[in-house]
């Protein structure tokens, strides 16, 4: 179904879904958020880390903070462990 259309259309059939999905889920958008992660998947778009923040309800600078700080326990832990860091 999808491969006859063009880029564009593609792009503005995904937007148009998107937009419906905030229309259905107005009181509830980390429904709206995963049902447009779903959506971008579909049309082979890469999740961006503003689509889990939408998702989770949340703002991307405060998931941008959960995951900085899951990174620097990460690596605590790596050397903890006397885990060498690859790279």
């Amino acid at each position: 179904m999808l491969t006859g259309l063009s880029s564009k259309e593609r792009k503005a059939l995904m937007n148009d879904l998107i937009d419906s999905v905030k229309k259905d889920h107005p009181d509830d958008p980390g429904k709206a958020g995963e049902e447009a992660m779903f959506i971008k998947k579909i049309f082979g778009q890469k999740l961006t880390l503003r689509d889990f923040a939408s998702a989770w309800d949340k703002s991307a600078p405060g998931v941008m903070k959960f995951l900085n700080a899951t990174i620097d326990i990460w690596k605590q832990t790596c050397e903890a462990l006397g885990i060498k860091s690859i790279g």
